[in-house]
């Protein structure tokens, strides 16, 4: 599942690029939610999977219109948040 995972959350990410103007509204919600799922997972390297959401926004992010970044600036804050240590 890790490496299997790990290749179809990058292609995910390429094919949303590549369609950016046709995908962008209707499966940002949902990249970001998969990302978020494989970060909370006990899985380093598919946790690090999670990190393509970078390629996403240097390549998109200056397409994205003010709420895409609202969203996009939430989900790294959620990340921040569960993931830092607390203890």
């Amino acid at each position: 599942m890790t490496t299997t995972c790990n290749h179809a959350l990058y292609a995910i990410c390429d094919v949303f690029t590549q369609y950016f103007e046709f995908l962008s509204d209707i499966l940002l919600d949902h990249i970001l939610s998969q990302l978020y799922w494989c970060v909370q997972q006990d899985n380093e390297q598919l946790a690090h999977s999670g990190t393509c959401i970078e390629n996403v926004v240097i390549l998109n992010g200056v397409k994205f219109h003010p709420e895409m970044w609202d969203k996009t600036c939430n989900f790294m804050l959620d990340i921040f948040k569960t993931t830092i240590p607390h203890a």
